[in-house]
């Protein structure tokens, strides 16, 4: 979040905002419409921040249930990383709906009052951008994994997987009871006669 911020203080950034500033007061003279319109960016960004808290709470419900039954392994581990980005993805959706009022100072300047809310809104973007991105990383993560898991699945349930798929799927790595007894077990029953 600092980086962010660091990001946005830096001249080129500041002076952007001061031509937007500028541009919006000629679109909006009126001060009331440009404050409208500048509330409106930051309720939009408030509303897509409280969406992609609640995905991430999901995700992160989920990935619980999910690592409540698997053993320490790889799959385990892949699985706290993914973890470990909800997690990070939520505290910058946290940073985003931080609640922001206005100085009594900024009611007299108009113009400070505009810079102040594009400084926010360009902050709060940014915050919600690294959000959405870290979400989907954890999202392209666990559909990787679950692939791999699944074709794992699918070779030891279909007794293809050989001594070396077994090593690589086995309890150890990514959670599989690979042990000729266990896919005995759950190998269909064939009567032979």
């Amino acid at each position: 979040m600092f980086l962010i911020r660091h990001r946005l203080c830096k001249p080129e950034s500041q002076q952007k905002r001061r031509d937007e500033a500028k541009a919006l007061k000629e679109a909006y003279p009126d001060p009331t419409s440009r404050f409208d319109f500048l509330y409106g960016n930051l309720s939009i960004i408030d509303s897509k921040a409280s969406s992609l808290l609640t995905f991430n709470a999901i995700g992160l419900t989920v990935l619980a249930v999910w690592l409540q039954n698997i053993p320490p392994n790889w799959l385990h581990f892949a699985l706290d990383a993914v973890f470990v980005v909800f997690l990070i993805s939520s505290a910058y959706c946290l940073g985003t709906v931080w609640l922001f009022w206005s100085p009594p100072s900024d009611y007299d300047d108009r113009d400070t009052q505009t810079l102040r809310l594009l400084e926010k809104r360009d902050f709060r973007t940014s915050l919600y951008h690294t959000a959405w991105k870290m979400a989907s990383v954890a999202v392209v993560s666990l559909l990787l994994i679950s692939i791999f898991h699944g074709i794992g699945t699918y070779m030891i349930a279909s007794e293809t997987c050989g001594d070396n798929c077994r090593r690589i799927f086995s309890q150890n790595n990514w959670g599989m009871d690979t042990s000729e007894e266990k896919l005995k077990a759950q190998s269909p029953k064939v009567n032979k006669k």
